[in-house]
């Protein structure tokens, strides 16, 4: 599961890890420091060892691109936390919505 934050916050907490640990700190202190697995302090060692600062760079996700464009996905955020009652549904639940 992917780990909470941004590409970038995420990219800024690996390139930490490798600072702590330039520094002298051991691999389990480095990863209580950052909020992450062994595990993972380990791999971006190893990426970083191999690749330099590019190797603990970002990668993007994979998946379909969304079809929305950012500002449909605000309104619709916005709309969903008004909730369906505000959408002109009958209830306070998102149902299906009759088609008479």
């Amino acid at each position: 599961m992917r780990p909470h934050g941004t590409a970038r916050e995420l990219e800024e907490r690996r390139r930490r890890a490798i600072e702590l640990l330039k520094t002298g700190k051991t691999v389990t202190e480095v990863a209580r420091a950052v909020g992450a697995s062994h595990s993972s302090v380990i791999l971006w060692r190893r990426q970083f060892e191999e690749d330099g600062w590019d190797g603990l760079r970002a990668k993007p996700l994979p998946g379909r691109p969304s079809k929305l464009s950012d500002l449909q996905k605000e309104e619709l955020l916005k709309l969903i936390l008004k909730g369906p009652l505000a959408a002109g549904y009958p209830t306070g639940l998102w149902e299906e919505f009759p088609h008479n």
